[in-house]
């Protein structure tokens, strides 16, 4: 039965989607058949694990083609737009069409319909676009908060992890999250960066975690493991002093290892549509690889 490795929190810019894609990666090469799904609108995982490693050949003609013909029919409109559309339908994969996580949990598509296939073995993705966040008031209004555990109980049976990349907002998408991560080998992993928003965040985030569970849905206790992740830490003694403190408080709910803050190796990784693990070795690539082995011990 696969387990569900959730990436939540209340607040961006701490490194939740390059955690989700690289603990995703990690499994994938360890040889556990992974899955992960996007439920971000942003679609920064999607991008990366959807990436064509290089332009078609007849790129350069599409894109002239679509200009041409634009620049036809638009002639009111400025070149720059008019190239942008071009660039846009040039870059586009004429042979399939992509069905999103958001068709899913509005049922207008089934769950195999959203599986692509990555460049990476054992490693398949359920895409997201900017469109998903307008669902989510069609989720709160039909009360759909099983929406997405339906689709993950089902991939429980073909996966071995499921890799959750939520975006950083409460809305009924998370909770949809929460209601999926309904067993106790699942995990809610909150990405925690050392500086007063990321604390606020993972306070309120760790807040809302329990209220679901407990006083909302009325159980006894909360059905999954909550982890915390320390991310992009600078080394000096003030970070330093609050991940130390941090697990003292959190003890046995955070990770032992955290990830420290290097941009170089991410930015590098970013421009080349690559994940960080498949990289050159680096610091920050090291924490990550020390990271997963911590999550396969535990599992």
């Amino acid at each position: 039965m696969g387990k569900i490795i959730a990436n939540v929190v209340i607040k961006g810019g701490g490194a939740k989607t390059t955690s989700s894609l690289n603990i995703a990666y990690g499994l994938a090469k360890e040889g556990y058949k992974t899955i992960l799904i996007d439920m971000d609108s942003s679609a920064n995982a999607s991008k990366t694990l959807m990436i064509k490693e290089k332009l078609s050949d007849d790129f350069v003609e599409i894109f002239q083609n679509k200009y041409d013909e634009l620049k036809k029919d638009k002639k009111d409109i400025a070149n720059y737009m008019l190239g942008a559309e071009a660039l846009l339908y040039a870059t586009q994969d004429k042979k399939e069409t992509v069905v999103y996580i958001e068709n899913v949990l509005q049922e207008k598509a089934d769950v195999h319909e959203a599986i692509r296939k990555t460049k990476y073995k054992n490693l398949d993705v359920i895409p997201s676009s900017d469109e998903l966040a307008g669902i989510s008031e069609y989720l709160m209004r039909h009360y759909k908060m099983q929406a997405l555990k339906n689709v993950t109980d089902i991939l429980r049976k073909e996966y071995d992890y499921i890799i959750i990349d939520n975006a950083p907002v409460e809305s009924a998408l998370m909770y949809n999250v929460f209601n999926a991560c309904h067993q106790k080998d699942d995990t809610i992993l909150i990405p925690i960066k050392t500086d007063r928003d990321g604390l606020s965040g993972v306070a309120n985030t760790i807040d809302r975690i329990h209220n679901w569970y407990i006083k909302i849905v009325g159980m006894q206790e909360i059905p999954c493991d909550i982890k915390i992740l320390a991310t992009m830490k600078n080394r000096n003694k003030l970070e330093d002093s609050v991940v130390q403190t941090a697990h003292k408080v959190f003890g046995k709910n955070m990770y032992h290892n955290s990830i420290r803050y290097q941009a170089k190796p991410i930015i590098d990784a970013s421009l080349e549509g690559k994940i960080l693990l498949e990289c050159a070795d680096s610091n920050v690539k090291r924490d990550y690889e020390n990271l997963l082995k911590e999550i396969l011990k535990k599992s």
